[in-house]
């Protein structure tokens, strides 16, 4: 029998064209409240710098407004760069987060410095990981503290075992040995007795292949350079002529989900057996807010049957297709 699955999302704060800031920041409470009453299990901003494309450098502030304008779903970070900020700064920010919304904040956290920094000395993120663990259990702060494993098998991993943290995966063809390898091998710590990690997935869903493939096109642009280059999130027929691909578009990758209702059910389910993880983060990055909260709409819908957990009554279904 199939384990109950989880869905949350994952919001880069990608800027769209023809959205001001205020516009974006506007859509952000728009769609985690959309996402809530869909019965989405969390809610996570990613922190992206020196990028022109996304409006998530300081999570942290809209981590706040979204614990204020939802009731239930949990609301956390996808993730905040800790070498960045520092253990005590988090922890400060954090505990007094959890302190509003208690039981309902999540701490991720990425290393926070370019591949070549890493590469020359990996143990800063290791100590950093140490110590804000410590001060979360110190101050008792009522924070889930999760770490990004980008690579499966990379340090993150390693520190998520050894430590007794969560642990959020990217998609890769060897997520099965890595979600095994984390499980097996994870140490209860004084904060979390049992190992949880979820999968990260990228996902267009719409009413039809073809509208799905359309708009897969920006999310492409956006993913192959987080907008640094195209500036903002491009329509489909702009993004196409930007990146030059011809007719060659993400449906064909591994790395992404696009397709219509069963097309999504069928491939989410696939990969939550492959990888064993019971929760499926789904970041969707089209050139419209509407479309974008539409899709959303229409995965937890085709999911219904295999959720965890309960829908919103004042939701209307969506017809099958």
């Amino acid at each position: 029998m199939r384990s109950k699955l989880r869905l949350s999302v994952l919001d880069a704060l990608p800027r769209l064209p023809h959205r001001s800031t205020t516009d974006l920041l506007n859509d952000t409470v728009q769609l985690a409240r959309h996402a809530e009453a869909l019965g989405y299990h969390r809610y996570w901003l990613s922190e992206h710098r020196h990028s022109e494309g996304v409006s998530s450098r300081t999570p942290e502030v809209m981590l706040a407004v979204l614990g204020a304008q939802t009731k239930r779903m949990r609301v956390g970070t996808g993730g905040m760069l800790l070498l960045r900020h520092g253990a005590e700064q988090l922890s400060d920010l954090f505990e007094t987060l959890a302190a509003l919304y208690p039981g309902r904040i999540d701490l991720g956290v990425a290393r926070g410095l370019n591949s070549a920094q890493a590469s020359a000395d990996e143990s800063p993120f290791e100590q950093a990981v140490v110590q804000l663990q410590k001060a979360l259990a110190r101050r008792q702060t009522d924070v889930d503290l999760w770490l990004l494993g980008s690579r499966p098998g990379g340090e993150s991993q390693r520190l998520a075992i050894q430590y007794g943290t969560s642990l959020a995966f990217g998609n890769s063809p060897s997520i099965r040995a890595a979600a095994t390898g984390y499980r097996t091998a994870f140490r209860p710590s004084s904060t979390q007795a049992v190992p949880q990690d979820l999968l990260t997935l990228n996902v267009v869903c719409a009413e039809t292949t073809e509208l799905a493939r359309e708009l897969a096109w920006s999310f492409q642009q956006f993913n192959q350079s987080q907008g640094s280059e195209f500036g903002r999130v491009l329509a489909p027929r702009a993004a196409r002529l930007k990146l030059g691909h011809g007719e060659r578009s993400v449906f064909s990758s591994p790395l992404f989900v696009v397709g219509t209702p069963a097309e999504v059910r069928t491939a989410l389910l696939s990969a939550q057996e492959d990888s064993g993880c019971h929760e499926l983060m789904i970041q969707t990055t089209v050139h419209d807010p509407a479309l974008r909260a539409h899709s959303y709409a229409l995965i937890a819908e085709a999911l219904a049957p295999w959720r965890a957990d309960e829908v919103d009554e004042r939701v209307p279904a969506l017809a099958s297709d």
